[in-house]
């Protein structure tokens, strides 16, 4: 009996112990938080974009053959859209993103006129046209988690088309120069980051071709037209704004 009894007390006892350790409030704390990985352009991407391009190619000189000079006359202002795509890889430390990047565009970028230039009636026919260019650039700028400001400059080409001609009755000299030019691009852009695989951007790009010189056509008599230009140029400008997937 006195046994039995015992036993009874120290199971209550065991059983009052186990409930109050239950009721006792945890020494554990909250669970930590996931640690934070700060975002990183590090990568290579692919993308398209599309825009708009406008150049200048400066004045005229024109003179017939007994060497009078006709004044100057403004030349072509091409202007219109474009659209293409581009691949690049980004490196980034810290706050820095470093890259390069290449691209090429189709262009319809373009102008053309026709002007009476002189009381005898001399008329010029001018036409630019450029309907391909790209560009291989480095890139270089800082990022503020997943926003992006950058720099971009290097090596830039187009093929153009460019075309003056002058008539007067039947005669006419042409002076037609149709190829690729080469130069240099600068020019700079903003990025943001969508999430981890998509971004989108806008761009200016000022695009250089070095292209100067006399340039002379052919004369017919009795008119002798002659066409000479000294500052023909084929530079332009552009804005874009462009999709990119990040890999």
């Amino acid at each position: 009996m006195i046994r039995n009894g015992l036993l009874t007390c120290v199971a209550v006892v065991a059983l009052a112990t186990g409930a109050l350790a239950a009721d006792l409030p945890t020494r554990k704390g909250p669970p930590p938080a996931p640690a934070y990985a700060p975002f990183s352009w590090t990568g290579f991407y692919i993308g398209v974009n599309g825009g708009y391009g406008w150049g200048s190619a400066g004045n005229t000189t024109l003179s017939n053959n007994l060497g009078v000079a006709l004044a100057p006359t403004a030349g072509p202002q091409p202007a219109g859209g474009f659209g293409g795509a581009q691949a690049g890889y980004n490196w980034q430390t810290g706050m820095f993103v470093l890259g390069a990047e290449a691209d090429i565009q189709g262009a319809a970028i373009n102008n053309s006129f026709t002007r009476t230039l002189d009381a005898a009636g001399d008329v010029l026919h001018a036409k630019q046209d450029i309907d391909m260019f790209g560009t291989v650039r480095a890139r270089g700028g800082f990022a503020i988690d997943q926003f992006l400001i950058y720099a971009t400059g290097g090596f830039a080409y187009a093929s153009l088309d460019d075309r003056l001609v002058v008539s007067n009755g039947g005669a006419s000299a042409t002076l037609v120069k149709n190829e690729i030019q080469v130069g240099a691009a600068v020019g700079g852009g903003v990025e943001y980051a969508l999430n981890a695989n998509w971004s989108i951007k806008g761009e200016y790009q000022y695009i250089w071709l070095p292209n100067s010189g006399t340039l002379s056509g052919a004369a017919t008599p009795p008119t002798g037209i002659v066409i000479r230009s000294s500052s023909l140029q084929d530079s332009f400008q552009t804005v874009r704004a462009g999709v990119n997937y990040r890999f």
